[in-house]
């Protein structure tokens, strides 16, 4: 996890390393979701998603898809709590810097030059958040659900619903301080991320901080392309676990057994496959060469193959180095517990079908 990993990625072996060397202190519900993020704040990583001169551009360049790729694997590996995180700051950014105007995306970018932190807030129970009132006098109504950074995020990007039924963007300042609930987040995994329920009843927003036209955040491929971010996150913990599983056999001395060999050569094809796909999708969707379908299916095979190598890498270090898997004082049972819980993203099956439709028509 050191060094840097290309001519635009500084040296962030030192941000990671104290990521990693912290991530047990951060495995509870009620950790500091800014003391989790301390060793990324302090190199100065969420400004550098914004374009240049402010920051290098990891989330508005499609030049920078490599660098930023490298990065939220590389954060991913450290501590998946604080990847999730961190890829929903590029999520904001990415929206922001694609469908803010001028004055927006000059206001948003100088905040977070200042220090702000964004994220997305879209999950959302029945009958969901709406947006209602006459333009100068607009509010919120509804609550949102499994909201990661609450408490946290200076500049969360919520969706709600407009009076016609179309999805619209909104970055109400006034958010930061709407009543919240953290107590029903009680996962065994991802205790770190500060997840809770958004009470939004009456959180006024201002004309300026509506986001773009109605219907841009499902706009293709951007919505359901964007699902390589967090691949590439649960990618860099998977990474982990099979590093962890790999030297956990050799220091149990059975490096040399013939079905351990085979394990091991399992786990080093799905951890590869996951890479290999992960990092496709990742410039299938960011290059976007006009076919958004193409975008959306690669984004989808690299959810569902991360996912599917995960499930199995695990299997395997669990049958390979038995209970040694499960103790809580080892890192390998908390990073699997962190990974099996951000691996239950919505709609699996709704993305193979996708996946199976491109393959059919293309």
């Amino acid at each position: 996890m050191d060094g840097a990993m290309g001519p635009d990625l500084p040296d962030i072996g030192t941000a990671v390393r104290r990521l990693a060397d912290q991530a047990a202190l951060f495995d509870r519900s009620d950790a500091d979701p800014a003391a989790l993020l301390a060793p990324l704040i302090d190199a100065d990583l969420f400004r550098q998603v914004t374009p240049k001169p402010a920051g290098l551009g990891w989330a508005t360049d499609p030049g920078k898809t490599g660098e930023l790729y490298e990065l939220l694997r590389r954060i991913g590996a450290a501590n998946a709590s604080a990847g999730r995180l961190f890829e929903g700051h590029v999520n904001g950014v990415k929206l922001v810097f694609t469908f803010g105007n001028e004055t927006q995306r000059a206001r948003i970018g100088r905040r977070i030059g200042e220090g702000a932190l964004m994220g997305v807030w879209n999950a959302e129970a029945p009958p969901g958040v709406r947006l209602e009132g006459p333009p100068g006098a607009r509010m919120l109504r509804g609550s949102k659900i499994y909201a990661s950074g609450v408490g946290l995020l200076d500049l969360p990007l919520i969706t709600a619903r407009d009076a016609s039924g179309e999805v619209v963007m909104t970055t109400p300042a006034a958010a930061r301080f709407a009543p919240h609930d953290l107590s029903g987040w009680r996962m065994r995994g991802m205790r770190a991320t500060a997840t809770g329920t958004l009470h939004l009843d009456g959180v006024p927003v201002e004309e300026d901080e509506i986001l773009g036209a109605p219907g841009d955040y499902y706009r293709r491929p951007g919505f359901r392309g964007g699902a390589w971010r967090f691949a590439a996150v649960q990618l860099g913990a998977l990474e982990d676990i099979a590093r962890l599983a790999l030297e956990g056999l050799g220091r149990r001395g059975r490096a040399d057994d013939p079905h351990q060999k085979a394990r091991a050569g399992q786990i080093e094809m799905a951890v590869e496959t996951a890479r290999l796909v992960s990092r496709a999708a990742a410039d299938a969707v960011e290059t976007n060469d006009g076919d958004p379908a193409r975008a959306e299916a690669y984004a989808g095979m690299a959810r569902l193959v991360v996912e599917r190598s995960a499930l199995e890498v695990i299997a395997l270090t669990e049958r390979g180095l038995g209970l040694m898997a499960f103790a809580e004082a080892e890192r390998l049972e908390r990073v699997v517990r962190d990974l099996t819980t951000y691996l239950r993203q919505p709609f699996p099956d709704a993305v193979l079908e996708g996946v199976g439709e491109w393959a059919l028509t293309r």
